[in-house]
């Protein structure tokens, strides 16, 4: 017999965007007082906010992030590395960082347990942890932000470029006696990190009235874009394009944003007007259908140049013609 704190979230959301964090779902078992207090604090260094209802419903908290710090808490604080012998653990102290103080931190508890010495620094929204011998990450907190992937011994590792924050969601809820609470874990993107391939106002540009249907606890139509950013990405994967060390391709290869902007407005609509329709053949439904041959004619207009070589340039000889299925590179 307990109590159960629960939260509905987006589990990627852009700094500056509306989300909603909600707790509605929380609740007390049988032959237990039902909950009479909640709170959801949003980020490890605010502060718990009030979203109590007594009558169970509407328990949730709209929100706006203002940064991409990093948030370290019991799921995401430990570090496995080697030196060349045993592997040697650790664990990130908790608390908030933005991404050098975060740099130090690691480079500051490696060294507590290493035999070497570790500095690190950070550049273009990279980090780069050096050290006095050669090292190589098993596990980390940093592998986990997606900083590092794991690679063979070397002194230095630098980065890919940083596209997020963690933000750690509390939620406390309460019967007077007995009191549960939880932790969730949210990706928080800067802008040029989430590197949508088009925007609300692309959409509204087709369709004027559309923001009168952003779904509540939102402010924009990006958790859509996102989601057909991940299904043009899933669709290249699916097709067997990869790069020229066999890896799929992810969204920072695709260089010029504009050859896949018209296919991502055309899907996004078409998701949005498929996900309103509640009956056959209604307006959101043909809606829904004509946006898919636009979709359709779109992706097959694409001839994209993309990053083959992971040089963070699409060159001339370097692309994916999806008319004629073709990935072409010398």
């Amino acid at each position: 017999m307990s109590i159960f704190s629960l939260l509905d979230f987006e589990s990627e959301v852009q700094v500056l965007d509306k989300t909603r964090l909600s707790a509605s779902k929380s609740f007390a078992s049988k032959a237990v007082s039902e909950i009479s207090s909640l709170t959801i604090k949003p980020e490890l260094s605010g502060s718990a906010v009030d979203c109590f209802n007594s009558n169970g419903e509407d328990m949730f908290l709209d929100w706006v992030y203002s940064d991409t710090s990093i948030d370290i808490g019991p799921q995401n604080d430990d570090v496995i590395f080697n030196e060349g012998g045993s592997d040697l653990s650790v664990n990130l102290s908790a608390g908030t960082y933005n991404l050098s103080q975060f740099a130090t931190e690691l480079a500051s508890k490696m060294q507590s347990v290493g035999t070497k010495t570790y500095s690190a620094s950070v550049s273009n929204n990279k980090v780069t942890i050096t050290s006095s011998g050669v090292f190589k990450f098993i596990k980390s907190s940093a592998q986990e932000q997606g900083f590092f992937s794991l690679k063979t011994l070397s002194s230095t590792h630098v980065s890919s470029e940083v596209e997020y924050g963690t933000k750690i969601v509390t939620v406390e809820a309460s019967n007077g006696t007995i009191t549960d609470e939880k932790k969730f874990y949210l990706k928080c993107y800067s802008e040029s990190g989430d590197y949508l391939f088009c925007n609300t106002r692309d959409l509204t540009a087709h369709e004027p009235d559309l923001v009168k249907w952003i779904q509540d606890g939102h402010s924009s139509y990006n958790n859509v874009i996102r989601r057909s950013q991940k299904l043009i990405m899933a669709w290249l994967d699916e097709k067997g394009y990869v790069n020229i060390y066999g890896d799929k391709f992810t969204k920072k290869d695709v260089i010029d944003i504009e050859e896949v902007k018209q296919w991502s407005i055309f899907m996004s609509l078409r998701l949005i007007f498929q996900g309103m329709s509640n009956a056959v053949d209604d307006i959101f439904d043909r809606k829904s259908k004509d946006y898919a041959l636009n979709e359709e004619a779109a992706r097959q207009r694409v001839v994209l140049r993309i990053d083959s070589d992971k040089d963070g340039l699409a060159d001339n000889n370097e692309g994916v013609s999806i008319y004629s299925g073709s990935l072409y590179r010398r």
